[in-house]
């Protein structure tokens, strides 16, 4: 069991590093640092997306055995489709910024939208139990809903601004990334002021993944929409600055979760 949470643990790692790399590659070459091949800059997240489901099945087979198969099989299709998708989306488009196919983006977009569509399945399956007030994980259900909605919307008009200059605006086409940033919030916020006020209510840290991840999705956006709009001589870097620090917070809480749990499996022994 050690060794298998050890190999699992290096696999995350690596997975996470690998699109931390093609992050980095990507804001070297914006920055004009280097010039190659986009195709090129997604190999390492592509590498990825190859150990998300070998991670999984360790994850089932070692650690839990007794899940229901209905929710085993339905996850690992999930997980399978999920980087199919995200892989073809990233070759599509690495081929059309590279000039080595002429389409539109909708077409290099299609991997994507099968991708939500997925997720929406999956957020349906997942809907009705986690809504149930015996579960308790009523907030995570709209978070589900939100997030679909949102993501859903923001690829459509992304999709318009890169075809049909329509809408003429960049902060339009952020809009429901906005929306989605700060309902995220409410949600987190009002999650630990019931926290705070509800002794049954175990206490958890307000510096989590999830607050990285909201801290991570409003900032893009309105770096995004400043760079665009307002102040075009911002460096293109500071755009990559809060999906660096997403990263670096999963690396780090992996990092730390492990080394935990090594320590209290040492102090049993």
């Amino acid at each position: 069991m050690e060794k298998t949470e050890g190999k699992l643990h290096a696999l995350k790692i690596l997975t996470w590093f690998g699109v931390f790399t093609s992050v980095l590659l990507c804001n070297l070459q914006v920055e004009g640092v280097f010039e190659v091949l986009w195709l090129y800059l997604a190999v390492p997240i592509l590498l990825s997306c190859l150990i998300v489901p070998v991670l999984l099945h360790i994850v089932f087979s070692v650690f839990c055995p007794r899940v229901s198969p209905t929710s085993k099989n339905l996850t690992l299709f999930c997980t399978y489709n999920f980087c199919l998708a995200i892989s073809a989306f990233l070759v599509l488009g690495s081929l059309l910024k590279d000039e080595l196919i002429d389409t539109y983006w909708a077409v290099v977009f299609i991997p994507l939208w099968y991708c939500l569509g997925v997720f929406g399945v999956f957020g349906c399956y997942m809907y009705p139990g986690l809504s149930d007030p015996s579960v308790g994980k009523t907030r995570q259900a709209n978070l589900l809903v939100l997030y679909f909605l949102c993501l859903t919307v923001y690829s459509v008009l992304l999709v318009l601004y890169l075809d049909q200059d329509s809408p003429s605006s960049l902060a339009i086409v952020y809009i429901p990334l906005f929306v989605l940033g700060f309902g995220h919030i409410v949600s987190y916020a009002t999650s630990k002021v019931k926290e705070r006020r509800n002794p049954d209510i175990p206490n958890t840290p307000i510096l989590t993944l999830e607050f990285s991840l909201i801290s991570t999705i409003v900032p893009f956006s309105v770096i995004n929409v400043l760079v665009a709009t307002v102040i075009p001589i911002i460096p293109d870097t500071v755009i990559f600055i809060p999906i660096y620090r997403l990263l670096l917070a999963l690396i780090y809480t992996e990092q730390k979760n492990y080394m935990r749990r090594k320590s209290e499996r040492s102090l049993i022994d």
